[in-house]
């Protein structure tokens, strides 16, 4: 049967095959113990009769993985086996288990943090974009799918180049934009912020800055917030800032 080492740092059944599982339990305490207390190789355990899984041999195989034992594979013989014998191949099976496990953890762990990036991307207002230096995006969120309408084609082949094809006709001046982005590809540790004019009156902030991974610039972040209406607020108080003098002089002269 096969013990996984849990949470609590104790071993607990995970699988069993002909052995009862109540007669696996009690054996998986005694044996955590002998384990812990190893040098890390197998351990045999003779197990006389009227004892848990009685007459015969026990072999503790521990699943060493990279950083941790994972677990144990305990193999129950009647018999002295020779093949259980051999503890060089016993450990050899024991740790490729053990790397398996270790891996499949870290798999997990790494889907749950991507899983909460995602999440945390696409709660955000603004439109995000990731692009590495070789041009091909590695991460976007949905508020930038929508900002730029860009076809799912476009966004399937992860080329920026083909994404910034798509999204020039809808600004007011694509040569400006194009203009910009060239010059931030073109020096990675740059940042910058401007304002982008839509053909449709939209009003976009654009934030751009380096993509760092141990200090060493290997792509850029893109920023996009949408602040139209902001824009029109401000518009419409400086014009009427405007209107209260001619007011006033109107005033006066009646």
């Amino acid at each position: 049967f096969v013990a996984l080492r849990g949470p609590d740092g104790r071993l607990h059944l995970a699988a069993t095959s002909s052995v009862g599982g109540g007669s696996a339990e009690s054996v998986i305490a005694s044996a955590d113990q002998l384990v812990a207390g190893g040098d890390g190789g197998v351990t045999r355990i003779d197990m006389p009769a009227g004892t848990p899984l009685g007459p015969g041999h026990l072999v503790l195989v521990p699943m060493a993985g990279l950083q941790s034992t994972v677990g144990l594979i305990v193999i129950v013989s009647r018999t002295r086996v020779k093949d259980l014998q051999d503890d060089q191949l016993l450990l050899a099976i024991g740790s490729a288990f053990g790397l398996s496990l270790e891996n499949l953890a870290h798999r997990d762990e790494l889907s749950e943090t991507l899983s909460l990036l995602s999440a945390t991307l696409d709660s955000t207002a603004d439109g995000i974009l990731v692009v590495d230096r070789a041009g091909q995006i590695q991460s976007f969120n949905r508020k930038f799918v929508e900002m730029w309408q860009i076809p799912e084609d476009v966004l399937e082949a992860k080329d920026d180049e083909a994404v910034l094809t798509s999204v020039v006709n809808h600004l007011a001046d694509p040569e400006e934009f194009l203009s910009k982005v060239r010059e931030l590809y073109a020096n990675p540790e740059a940042d910058s912020y401007d304002v982008l004019h839509f053909k449709d009156g939209r009003v976009i902030e654009r934030l751009s800055m380096p993509q760092r991974v141990g200090g060493e610039a290997v792509g850029r972040v893109w920023s996009f917030r949408d602040v139209t209406a902001r824009q029109r607020a401000e518009d419409a108080l400086q014009a009427s800032e405007r209107a209260l003098p001619a007011q006033h002089v109107e005033h006066l002269g009646a």
